[in-house]
C-alpha cells in the first residue's frame, strides 16, 4: 500500500514536467472566453442527455425534452462559472509561485517531495485516498514545504468538502500529537482516540485541545513559549505532529489564507523548543504581493 501511494505521487510529480502550462490570464481580465463557452456547452449537452436518457427516460412518453432543457439550463452556467473560477484561482497561485520561485501544479505534483509516506498513511487529518489539487511546493535547505487543496473520500465517493493542508518535515523529535481548537465534543472519549493532555493553564485548555498517547513528551514539546504563541493565534486550525512531519489543516483555500498558514508555521518554529524545530524563514519579504 505504501509503495502504491509513493508511486502515485512520483508519477504525478514526473508527469508535471511534460504538462503544458495553460494561459489562464484571461480569467483575470474578463469573464467571457470563447473556447470555454464551447467546451462547457458540449460538456453540458452531453451531461444533460446522459441524465435525461439513462435516469429520467419515460418509456411511454419517449425522450423527455423538457427534462433535458431544465438539466442543461442548470448545468451550463454552473459548469462555466466553476471552470472560470478554477482558472482564475490557478492563475493567481501560479503567478505567485513563479514570482517567488515556488513550484505549482493543478494536481498533486510536488507532494512527492515531502516523502514521509508512512506518516501520511497513518495521519488522522490527511486521507491519501482523496484528491489533491492546486499544489504549491518549495525546498528550503533541509525543509520541504507543500500546500494543497485536498478532498477526502468517504465510502469510496469523493467528498466535495475540501480542506487546505500545509506539510513540512522537521528534524526534531515529537510524539504523535493532534492540536485543535477546543470544543464541547472534546468531553466525549471516542474509541481509538488519543487521550487529552491537560496543562496548568486553564486559559490554554479552554482554547486548545492537545491529544497524545505520550503525555509527558507532549508537556515537553508544548512549553510556555508555544502555549503563548498558540493563544495569540486567531485562526481555526488543526495541527498534527506525526513522525517527522507537521501537518496543518484549514478550511479556507485562497492565496491569502495560504500565506497566513505559512506565516503561522514560521511563528510556530520560533515558538517551539529548538530541539523540536529550529526557526525557519519560508516567505520572502515581498510575499504579500
Amino acid at each position: 500500500m505504501v509503495k502504491t501511494f509513493e508511486h502515485k505521487l512520483r508519477m504525478k510529480t514526473g508527469s508535471n514536467k511534460s504538462t503544458r502550462i495553460e494561459d489562464e490570464s484571461w480569467a483575470m481580465d474578463h469573464f467571457w472566453n470563447f473556447h470555454l463557452l464551447w467546451t462547457t456547452l458540449l460538456v453540458s449537452l452531453g451531461f444533460a442527455a446522459l441524465v435525461t436518457f439513462y435516469f429520467l427516460h419515460d418509456v411511454d412518453k419517449g425522450f423527455r425534452l423538457d427534462v433535458f432543457a431544465v438539466v442543461f439550463i442548470i448545468t451550463y452556467p454552473c459548469s462555466y462559472i466553476s471552470t472560470w473560477l478554477a482558472n482564475k484561482k490557478s492563475f493567481i497561485m501560479r503567478s505567485w509561485c513563479r514570482k517567488h520561485d515556488w513550484k505549482f501544479s493543478r494536481n498533486s505534483a510536488g507532494m512527492g517531495n515531502i516523502g514521509h509516506v508512512t506518516e501520511l498513511q497513518k495521519s488522522k487529518l490527511f486521507d491519501f485516498h482523496g484528491d489533491s489539487s492546486y499544489t504549491m511546493s518549495k525546498t528550503l535547505g533541509d525543509h520541504d514545504v507543500a500546500l494543497t487543496r485536498h478532498a477526502r473520500e468517504h465510502r469510496g465517493k469523493q467528498n466535495t468538502r475540501a480542506s487546505t493542508f500545509l506539510f513540512m518535515n522537521y528534524e526534531g523529535h515529537c510524539p504523535d500529537m493532534i492540536i485543535h481548537g477546543h470544543h464541547m465534543k472534546d468531553m466525549i472519549k471516542l474509541p481509538g482516540q488519543m487521550p487529552t493532555v491537560k496543562f496548568e493553564s486553564e486559559e490554554f485548555n479552554s482554547k486548545w485541545t492537545i491529544r497524545s498517547d505520550d503525555a509527558k513528551a507532549a508537556f515537553d514539546r508544548i512549553d510556555q513559549s508555544t502555549m503563548e504563541y498558540l493563544l495569540s493565534i486567531d485562526m481555526p486550525l488543526i495541527i498534527e505532529f506525526i513522525g517527522g512531519l507537521v501537518i496543518i489543516q484549514s478550511q479556507v483555500d485562497t492565496i491569502q489564507n495560504r500565506l497566513r498558514l505559512i506565516k503561522f508555521v514560521e511563528g510556530l518554529s520560533m515558538a517551539v523548543p529548538d530541539d523540536l524545530m529550529p526557526p525557519i524563514d519560508i516567505l520572502p519579504d515581498d510575499s504579500s504581493s
